[in-house]
């Protein structure tokens, strides 16, 4: 995941403002996170950024990772003690065992994992992937939500992609893009040792946080795609 100046200055609020901003989009999310989590099950939330939206109750384990580690969130969760935080990076999960969890979830951290190029952004979602797919047991599931957008807008953006990039660099938001659902899920569709089950889009709610902003939904082109992988 890229360096984010964002995130590294906004890791306490960034749960709370972000689930303030989107609260029927969040509560979609974890309906749907709680259908696929198993129950009793071990579970890793990569680039988590404080958020539990679903049911941590029913698990035996849940592991939180992220760049930043939100203290606030530490002390939130400090009466669960089947919640951990620690800090870690999607692209690079050394330390974690394969075959550890019987799922991982994947919230609305792809967009950030962008590089300088398009090439470099498939390369880097990949390697995020097989990671998250090495730690997951076999038959285990990888639960991703993912903030996309619809297919003209991303055929711009990378017809744009340095343009955009310097853009979200001058106001120091670090590499960012977000894939249509179709596109994405041809890159998660071909992802050696797994298999995409489902795909299905998420009802986002009347506003959309953007950079840090409170934006009306019907003014952006943005939505929120879910997809269920199956590790071999």
């Amino acid at each position: 995941m890229n360096d984010n100046p964002y995130f590294q200055t906004h890791a306490e609020d960034y749960a709370e403002q972000i689930m303030a901003i989107q609260p029927e989009l969040y509560q979609n999310t974890g309906r749907l996170l709680n259908q696929w989590l198993p129950s009793g099950g071990c579970v890793l939330d990569a680039g988590n950024g404080g958020v539990i939206n679903y049911d941590i109750t029913r698990l035996a384990q849940l592991d939180c990772i992220d760049l930043v580690v939100s203290q606030k969130a530490i002390k939130k969760y400090a009466d669960h003690p089947n919640v951990c935080f620690f800090q870690g990076n999607i692209l690079n999960l050394e330390g974690i065992s394969s075959g550890t969890y019987d799922a991982v979830i994947v919230q609305a951290v792809i967009h950030h994992l962008a590089g300088k190029t398009y090439k470099r952004t498939c390369a880097q979602v990949r390697t995020a992937m097989a990671e998250c797919l090495r730690i997951l047991k076999p038959g285990a599931t990888l639960l991703i939500m993912e903030s996309t957008v619809v297919p003209w807008f991303a055929a711009i953006e990378r017809l744009a992609y340095p343009l955009m990039q310097a853009f979200f660099a001058i106001f120091r938001f670090g590499h960012v893009y977000q894939f249509s659902p179709g596109s994405l899920g041809h890159l998660l569709e071909n992802l050696d040792g797994a298999t995409l089950l489902s795909t299905e889009p998420v009802e986002v709610g009347r506003f959309i946080w953007i950079m840090g902003k409170r934006i009306p939904r019907k003014l952006t082109p943005c939505g929120m795609t879910f997809y269920r992988i199956i590790k071999h």
